[in-house]
């Protein structure tokens, strides 16, 4: 639990309501989704037809995307969290599943 306390101490406290934070962590999964069809869908080796196939869903994932974004408010995020994510750190004493921290606060 040392290293958690002391990832607190180096950042700066955030505060949020629930549902602000909800929304960030859905935008952040939606993120990472929109980066992999991206991949799929610009990958050489795709046919038309599987393009046409995916292409949909592809553009499901932007629109609720920037559906996302209009709830949290385009004042309230930079272009860096609009383009990689949001950095969401826990309010002290709200249990958060480690499957939604960056991967830079699991590193040990």
């Amino acid at each position: 639990m040392g290293k958690w306390l002391s990832k607190f101490q180096e950042l700066k406290p955030i505060r949020e309501s629930m549902e602000d934070i909800n929304l960030k962590l859905k935008y952040n999964g939606l993120l990472k989704r929109e980066r992999a069809g991206e991949i799929c869908l610009d990958d050489p080796s795709r046919t038309d037809a599987e393009y046409e196939k995916w292409l949909p869903g592809f553009q499901g994932i932007l629109t609720s995307l920037n559906e996302l974004i209009s709830n949290i408010g385009l004042e309230n995020c930079t272009e860096e969290e609009r383009m990689n994510g949001f950095d969401i750190i826990p309010l002290l004493g709200t249990e958060v599943s480690l499957d939604v921290l960056p991967e830079k606060w699991k590193e040990g």
